[in-house]
């Protein structure tokens, strides 16, 4: 009997106790509670790239709406302004070129002798 007593206390293989059911017990709480916060900082990280997203997509396309936006009042305010240019040169009954021109510096310079 002693032989299986000493055979028993050399052995490699731990006696399972009272102690270690609890400490096993209490490393599986700790482990699963730091799960559980691991997992709620996954998706608060993931709710903030998500809202950085949106972020970025809206200003993209406010950036987008704006360039629109210029884009086509400046298409039209040139619009006004050839159509204004030509409404001008209808009422003027089309003017030729040489009439347009402003009396050249010598030829007014001429006329005063």
């Amino acid at each position: 009997m002693k032989a299986e007593e000493s055979a028993k206390v050399n052995s490699k293989e731990p006696v399972p106790n009272a102690d270690d059911a609890c400490i096993e017990e209490v490393i599986a709480s700790t482990s699963r509670s730091r799960q559980a916060e691991e997992d709620q900082e996954l998706q608060e990280l993931s709710r903030f790239q998500a809202k950085a997203k949106a972020r970025r997509k809206s200003r993209q396309k406010r950036i987008q709406y704006q360039f629109m936006f210029k884009a086509g009042a400046f298409v039209i305010m040139l619009t006004v302004v050839m159509i204004t240019k030509k409404i001008q040169e209808w009422y003027k009954g089309g003017t030729n070129s040489s009439e347009d021109k402003a009396p050249s510096p010598t030829t007014a310079a001429n006329s005063e002798l």
